[in-house]
């Protein structure tokens, strides 16, 4: 079975790309010359949300690119993701770090997550979560 939903292309090759929108650990590390199910490589990209724009497409799919400093010099990756982790705050008070869009793209496309994208959009307004949870008692 291939994990790419929809693909045509023989699976023997495949990588799982997860995007890793965090800060601190480099889950790179973590993840290099693992498989899943024996089979399937496992492709790390890490970066913050301020180094990621992301195109949704009507199709359900999404292309992200990555533009993140490797020492001293800018790359720029492009790819399709296949899973997301959120270890970032999707939005902050500080001047140009209002990241909701990029949630609401990747929701849009469909894209498998760790952690819930409904949760992490919700979080954004802290009073927004307060009454939410305020009526599960």
């Amino acid at each position: 079975m291939c994990p790419v939903e929809g693909s045509t292309d023989s699976c023997t090759n495949v990588s799982l790309n997860l995007i890793s929108l965090s800060l601190f650990f480099p889950r790179a590390k973590v993840f290099r010359g693992k498989k899943i199910l024996g089979d399937y490589d496992v492709r790390v990209e890490q970066a913050e949300f301020s180094e990621v724009n992301l195109i949704s497409h009507s199709n359900g799919t999404c292309n992200v690119d990555m533009q993140v400093v490797r020492s001293g010099t800018k790359v720029v990756r492009s790819f399709r993701p296949d899973f997301v982790l959120v270890r970032q705050h999707a939005f902050s008070m500080a001047q140009n770090e209002d990241f909701r869009n990029l949630i609401i793209g990747l929701q849009y496309a469909g894209v498998p997550s760790v952690n819930s994208l409904d949760s992490i959009y919700n979080l954004c307004d802290k009073p927004w979560a307060v009454s939410i949870s305020s009526k599960t008692h």
